[in-house]
């Protein structure tokens, strides 16, 4: 079964004048971002952090599940992305998550090894490590005019 998750992006006006809003799912709607936001210390969101709260999401899920699955019950964990982001290239040039776990029983050293694995086996990361990207386009306004 294959379950479609939707998001958007608007953005009017010029790069760094502009101003843009980013959606996903019915809760996270309309939020603000611009120049600022994505290369400096402005307010709003930014494309980089939403892929970073992505991967942290997803890794955090997924890491509660392999601990369930080597036998142990998390009462929680948490995980936070540092996206560092290349202005030269622009590229993302890596992505580091922390992470912590409450975990009765369970050993550094496992938890360590489950995370390690996590990291490069949860949608996400999947998604990060190649994906085939494609693009529909729509012209609002005709050519020539």
């Amino acid at each position: 079964m294959i379950i479609t998750k939707k998001a958007g992006a608007a953005w009017k006006g010029p790069l760094e004048n502009g101003r843009g809003v980013l959606s996903a799912g019915p809760e996270m709607t309309d939020r603000l971002f611009d120049y600022n936001s994505r290369f400096g210390e402005g307010r709003g969101v930014n494309p980089e952090e939403m892929i970073g709260a992505a991967l942290a999401g997803c890794f955090c899920m997924a890491l509660a599940h392999a601990i369930g699955e080597a036998g142990y019950e998390p009462e929680g964990i948490e995980a936070s992305a540092e996206v560092m982001l290349d202005e030269s290239q622009p590229a993302i040039a890596a992505i580091r998550l922390k992470t912590t776990g409450s975990v009765p029983g369970l050993a550094q050293e496992e938890f360590d090894r489950l995370a390690e694995e996590t990291m490069h086996s949860c949608p996400v990361a999947k998604a990060l490590a190649g994906t085939e990207l494609s693009v529909e386009t729509a012209m609002l306004t005709p050519s020539g005019a």
